[in-house]
């Protein structure tokens, strides 16, 4: 199976659940952005939820495909044509061999992730076929895709591609999605939530309150390293701490008063004031923000985090046992 890059978009990589135990040597996680709306795709082809997929970021791809292919699109909502046809989202398709997928306007999000039956192949780079877009390597040769890249499947052949016939069509699709299968809870971008630390605990209330109460907005510039929040600045941070793990979340407090939010390719230490870390369950709004989308801030305890996080697990688990269950074919082709 073999998918053409005829237009790369802003910056799409390959990217699974990220490059875990080699912090302590300097060696960023990296991985999906929205790592649920990836696990979801992958369950929705059949794959395990980890399998390495493409992160497709505010501005999309033209891919052409040169031979049949099972599909899913979650995330970030875009008008999505194959071959000038509307193609649906957070279900399994089937793409047929001469086929051009095209991403056009975005409509809501940021992230995007295309997951293919079998996971793109492409190299095991310390446990992970995430890219590093900082460091530059794993992936598809460390780095975003570019026109001209051609990407295969670690799997050729599917029986459902078998059993269907093209019929002047471009893709197949079964009527059930994600939605009649899953509580699919990508909520609009709002309300961060967070766990405090001890830095937070002795903050004077009024700094408190404005970081609570006010809308920061995501400034130009922000990326997979970290998102730079504008609107209210704090007092109270240091640039002279002992250095500490940080961790995709960490909301860090620099001299000059306005928050940053690690996100996926971040650093693993580092020795700003840190105000809490953002729940992982809420880890899917903070990826789904784009530059100038507005955030505000919410703390918690970690029951509610340990809560959350749970049902999430539950979901996923729950969509791949009702996958199993459906017929890929489930009505006349």
């Amino acid at each position: 199976m073999t998918i053409t890059i005829k237009k790369a978009g802003i910056q799409t990589s390959i990217q699974d659940l990220g490059r875990h135990k080699f912090g302590n040597i300097g060696v960023q996680v990296s991985g999906a952005m929205d790592k649920f709306s990836l696990q979801i795709a992958n369950v929705l082809v059949g794959n395990n939820p980890g399998t390495p997929g493409l992160e497709i970021t505010i501005n999309g791809p033209i891919l052409e495909f040169k031979s049949h292919a099972i599909i899913a699109i979650v995330g970030a909502s875009f008008n999505l044509t194959l071959n000038d046809q509307v193609l649906p989202t957070c279900r399994p398709i089937l793409v047929y061999a001469g086929g051009t997928l095209s991403f056009g306007t975005r409509k809501k999000g940021a992230r995007a992730y295309l997951s293919i039956r079998g996971g793109f192949d492409v190299p095991m780079v310390l446990g992970s076929r995430s890219t590093n877009l900082l460091e530059g390597f794993g992936g598809y040769d460390g780095r975003a895709l570019k026109a001209g890249d051609e990407l295969h499947a670690m799997i050729q052949q599917s029986p459902e591609l078998k059993k269907i016939n093209k019929k002047n069509k471009d893709f197949y699709a079964p009527s059930w999605h994600v939605r009649d299968v899953v509580s699919y809870r990508v909520r609009s971008p709002g309300v961060i939530r967070f766990i405090p630390t001890a830095f937070w605990n002795d903050l004077p209330s009024k700094e408190k309150d404005i970081f609570t109460k006010i809308k920061y907005k995501v400034a130009t510039g922000s990326n997979r390293m970290a998102y730079r929040l504008e609107g209210g600045a704090l007092r109270g941070g240091s640039g002279h701490e002992l250095s500490r793990p940080t961790t995709f979340g960490t909301i860090q407090l620099p001299p000059e008063g306005n928050p940053i939010v690690l996100m996926a390719d971040c650093q693993t230490v580092g020795g700003y004031s840190v105000l809490g870390v953002v729940i992982t369950f809420d880890h899917l709004l903070l990826a789904q923000l784009a530059p100038g989308d507005q955030l505000c801030f919410k703390a918690v305890n970690l029951d509610i985090a340990h809560d959350l996080l749970l049902s999430q697990n539950r979901d996923l688990r729950e969509l791949g046992k009702t996958v199993k269950n459906r017929k890929f074919c489930d009505e006349k082709n």
